[in-house]
């Protein structure tokens, strides 16, 4: 039941960000370039490359966790499955509200939007290094192995999450 509850998250709020950005760039056909905003062109292919291990990494950990018995995930004497649900919430809902604000942004010159996305940005980013935290913070995690390809995993996606789109994109977005 433990680990349903984390794949049913997984799958409604992945539908949800891959539904925003599925909405985002078919209701504005041609205009993706707009939400790289003014980030130099010698900077994309460092995005575009790491949006790959990110989302690998993300699988990675989910598979960890979704594999493991939840008996087995313990931080601080606890269980520790319902601590990974609550974060993958606040990740995947903060994830999908991302797209839709910046083109409702983009579309009405609505600039009293910046600071929301860049608060939707950075508790995604935060949420990206909680998973970093418990998966390293876990006790006796089991899958030696596995647990360092998920802790790998989950650097990937916060460099991606915490770092390029938390801190350096919105220096570069502007209305």
């Amino acid at each position: 039941m433990e680990r349903g509850l984390t794949l049913f998250i997984n799958l409604l709020g992945g539908c949800a960000v891959l539904g925003s950005y599925a909405w985002g760039l078919s209701s504005h056909p041609g205009e993706g370039a707009l939400l790289w905003g003014d980030i130099p062109e010698s900077w994309k292919p460092l995005y575009s490359f790491n949006m790959l291990p990110a989302a690998l990494g993300y699988l990675t950990f989910t598979a960890y966790l979704l594999m493991a018995k939840p008996e087995e995930l313990r931080f601080r004497g606890e269980g520790a499955l319902v601590l990974f649900q609550i974060n993958y919430g606040l990740f995947l809902t903060t994830a999908a509200f991302w797209m839709p604000l910046c083109w409702i942004a983009l579309d009405g010159n609505q600039t009293w939007l910046l600071l929301p996305i860049q608060s939707v940005l950075a508790v995604t980013g935060l949420a990206s290094i909680g998973f970093i935290y418990l998966l390293w913070h876990l006790e006796e995690p089991p899958r030696p192995r596995f647990h360092k390809a998920a802790l790998i995993g989950a650097c990937w996606l916060a460099l991606q999450c915490a770092v390029l789109d938390a801190l350096v994109w919105p220096r570069f977005f502007h209305l």
